[in-house]
């Protein structure tokens, strides 16, 4: 029965560690993928509209729109990902320095 039981412990601890592994990935790339939509929109929303260009007129319209979609679903991400994260520290899991300031600076 020895045998039997450590191996069960053994499939447990990987099990338990790819679900941590997946809940960390989910927040960092949650993060970074805001953090790269942020970037973006940023240097999209920077160009300067010269009266009568209307190509340039038509991007920066477009960022405005996509950051308009995005809107409902940054603010309703915040909670669930701060969940994952007081559930990842609870289990001794960490975050990059780098995931937490994307975090504060995001939030």
């Amino acid at each position: 029965m020895r045998p039997f039981k450590q191996a069960l412990l053994n499939t447990v601890c990987k099990w338990s560690h790819m679900f941590k592994q997946h809940l960390m990935d989910t927040v960092t790339n949650s993060l970074f993928d805001l953090a790269k939509f942020i970037q973006d929109a940023d240097g999209g929303l920077m160009q300067p509209v010269i009266e009568g260009d209307y190509e340039v007129l038509v991007s920066v319209m477009g960022y405005l729109y996509n950051v308009k979609e995005r809107q409902s679903t940054t603010d309703e991400m915040f909670q669930p990902l701060t969940d994952t994260i007081q559930l990842l520290k609870y289990y001794d899991m960490e975050l990059s320095e780098e995931v937490n300031v994307l975090l504060q600076v995001s939030n």
